[in-house]
């Protein structure tokens, strides 16, 4: 019975006529009137990350050596925070606007 059903609502969504229906049904279920297009947007939301996600896992390692030698600089008691640009960071103080 569920199946005749989605073939019905398939052939009268052909026309405006349908649409109507199929918007004074969705409304006697209790539905809200957007709850269609607030899934609608859910699924794109969840494309778009999942497009986003396998932009990252496609993309190389660009910093892969800035990060080991940070690394190591760091095991080895070496590195040096420069206090300067740290704080203009902290502060939100780009190096341009500061010359």
């Amino acid at each position: 019975m569920e199946r005749r059903h989605d073939v019905d609502t398939q052939k009268t969504l052909t026309s405006e006529a349908g649409v109507e229906e199929w918007r004074a049904n969705h409304a006697k279920r209790g539905n809200k009137p957007g709850a269609g297009i607030d899934q609608q947007a859910a699924i794109e939301k969840q494309a778009q990350v999942q497009h986003a996600l396998k932009a990252v896992y496609r993309s190389p390692e660009v910093r892969a050596g800035k990060i080991e030698a940070l690394r190591a600089q760091i095991e080895a008691g070496t590195y040096q925070v420069n206090r300067t640009s740290l704080a203009m960071k902290l502060l939100g103080i780009n190096e341009q606007d500061a010359v």
